[in-house]
């Protein structure tokens, strides 16, 4: 059951928590106009996703039925089946990064041009663990009930979607679209979770950059030219917070592998 005051109770939050802009999402970068040109464009790869994140929480609130303990939220995720793209740095895409002239692009027709690859449809599962108990009086007494932990356990992701996006001529951005981890088809989990709600927020908890991303590093473009590619980013996070006497902590680690499959 969920207590802090610190995250909102939306019901579905999507990547675009991240704030990323709607130019870098609606990027379009004309490579010839018409509408046959989506007709001969050439896929190079085929693109797939996977991810895990681990956040490892503790709560200290020494009240009255106050709960004390830690647990866990772990999540993985994968894409349902590879993405046909080509990947190549536009050096006329814009950019979230002020200093990068241009931006990878994981190219699909888009209209009578090229824009980034859609979000794709994944799978997956989270597993929440709750060790915390009740802080009892002293002098004796019960909390009417106890600790309601029968939400706990590992659940099917709710309605997943993988989003990888290029962020600069570096870097990728990853993030998960799901549903808030302390839901499950809307309604709230009975079992206690840290203060990360989302894959990427809040980002004071989440980690990678100060706006919750995480990012992939890419390697030069020629690279590509190899039969498989393999690109991995990691984000580790420890925050700690006192919300009126009760102390909270999350220890958040992230990792995003995306595999590209010459054709």
């Amino acid at each position: 059951m969920r207590s802090s005051p610190r995250v909102g109770k939306a019901r579905l939050l999507l990547g675009g928590l991240l704030a990323i802009s709607a130019g870098a999402l609606l990027l379009i970068a004309v490579m010839s106009a018409g509408a046959a040109q989506s007709k001969r464009f050439h896929y190079t790869h085929l693109v797939s996703v996977t991810g895990h994140l681990v956040d490892h929480w503790t709560i200290n609130d020494s009240d009255y039925c106050g709960l004390v303990g830690d647990g866990t939220v772990t999540v993985d995720y994968h894409t349902t089946k590879p993405a046909l793209a080509r990947p190549f740095i536009d050096p006329y895409a814009g950019s979230d990064n002020p200093k990068s002239r241009g931006s990878w692009v994981l190219g699909v027709p888009t209209g009578g041009g090229v824009g980034h690859m859609r979000s794709q449809h994944a799978a997956g599962t989270i597993t929440r663990v709750d060790h915390a108990t009740e802080t009892l009086p002293p002098t004796g007494g019960d909390c009417g009930g106890g600790h309601d932990k029968s939400g706990c356990g590992t659940r099917a992701l709710v309605t997943p979607m993988s989003i990888v996006l290029g962020y600069d001529t570096h870097r990728l951005l990853a993030d998960l679209g799901t549903e808030e981890f302390g839901y499950s088809r809307g309604n709230e989990v009975h079992c206690h979770i840290g203060e990360l709600a989302i894959f990427s927020a809040p980002p004071s908890v989440a980690g990678g950059s100060r706006r919750g991303e995480l990012f992939v590093n890419m390697p030069p473009a020629r690279v590509l030219g190899r039969r498989l590619v393999k690109v991995t980013g990691s984000s580790h996070k420890h925050s700690s917070f006192n919300e009126g006497g009760v102390i909270v902590s999350d220890d958040v680690t992230r990792t995003v592998t995306v595999t590209f499959k010459h054709r």
